[in-house]
């Protein structure tokens, strides 16, 4: 490993370990993370700077799915592990034979968010808005689209606080030399034996001071091999991508012109690797992408990010009907410039919370 893995490009052209992440996004920090408290080996895979890790998670409002929760109970929103399967059912539409498994991860998913879910996140220092937002608003009927209450929680410090715990951990990995972490790696390959998928193959590109979610360059100074045990994808979508976009469009009939809510390294470029080397890509036409409306000017925003709660209101009351204090709520505003996290750390007590003064 060079002295700070994080900003240098690699120089070996063989990595081992017992697990290989491919991307450093919020899905592939926490494999990461879990991995190495399982005592395994990891090795991580970007082809982005360190600028990016965290991906476009960074960039989110922190929102949370959860079930039942202490913070929809205290508002009086029941709900319950049934009612949001079936909300997710009505959403999904699940329909063709290659579902199945989908579905059966939806049904696993949802236990996940009713039971451990925030107990796990609250051991990591995850801390939790107190008023649940009503995302995708449904309410339809139980054949309808979308969440029949609310299930949208907000994590203190929005985005970078939910990358925060994980990155930390991971980097704990790091000083204790159980993780590497390999930036300007790009994978593009997978390496199979006895039919069995035993590694990655790909290019080393060439250092860029690029900041987050900046375009990087594409210089090729090198190629690495990986081997490994376990491979973990998690490169991410095809936002970024507007040809593989179209490709993949119902009917053929994408729109002109197209919105870029992501930067230009959400290609989706790794897909066709999985795919040559036998994993089954399902609902490539089933996507979400913002069409057209408005010429979004600037992707990603360049230099910071802002995420605005509502501030104390008269109308904020408690599950009871009664009136919730202006003190409960001291800290209304998140700001994170790039690369920082700000959280304020709220325990509920009663039908408030507190909210220390940062």
């Amino acid at each position: 490993m060079p002295s700070n893995p994080r900003d240098g490009v690699h120089s070996q052209a063989i990595i081992e370990a017992d697990v290989i992440v491919i991307g450093a996004g919020l899905s592939g920090l926490v494999a990461a993370a879990q991995a190495y408290a399982d005592g395994k080996l990891v090795a991580v895979l970007d082809q982005e700077p360190s600028a990016s890790v965290g991906g476009q998670a960074h960039w989110s409002f922190g929102g949370l799915f959860l079930v039942n929760s202490p913070e929809q109970r205290r508002l009086g929103v029941k709900d319950s592990a049934e009612l949001a399967l079936g909300d997710w059912l009505a959403s999904a539409a699940f329909d063709r034979p290659e579902d199945s498994w989908a579905r059966l991860w939806a049904e696993a998913y949802v236990d996940f968010a009713a039971g451990e879910k925030r107990r796990w996140l609250r051991s990591l220092g995850v801390r939790l808005f107190p008023l649940v937002q009503w995302a995708e608003r449904g309410g339809y009927g139980p054949q309808g689209h979308g969440n029949t209450v609310p299930r949208f929680h907000v994590t203190w410090g929005t985005g970078p606080g939910v990358v925060q715990p994980f990155l930390a951990k991971v980097n704990e990995g790091v000083a204790r030399g159980r993780i590497s972490l390999h930036f300007r790696h790009r994978a593009t390959e997978m390496t199979t034996t006895a039919g069995g998928v035993t590694g990655v193959g790909g290019e080393i590109l060439g250092a860029s001071g690029a900041g987050r979610g900046e375009a990087s360059s594409r210089t090729v100074v090198g190629r690495f091999e990986a081997a490994a045990g376990a491979i973990i994808v998690t490169t991410g979508g095809i936002g970024g991508n507007h040809a593989l976009v179209r490709r993949q469009w119902p009917d053929g009939g994408a729109p002109e012109h197209m919105l870029s809510g992501v930067p230009a390294s959400v290609d989706g470029a790794f897909l066709a690797a999985a795919a040559a080397a036998g994993g089954r890509l399902i609902n490539g036409d089933r996507m979400w992408h913002y069409p057209e409306g408005i010429h979004n000017h600037s992707p990603v925003w360049p230099s910071h990010g802002i995420r605005i709660l509502p501030g104390p209101s008269a109308l904020w009351i408690d599950a009871t009907g009664g009136s919730c204090p202006p003190r409960c709520f001291q800290a209304s505003i998140l700001w994170a410039p790039s690369g920082t996290s700000l959280r304020a750390d709220t325990d509920i007590h009663g039908s408030c919370a507190t909210a220390p003064s940062r």
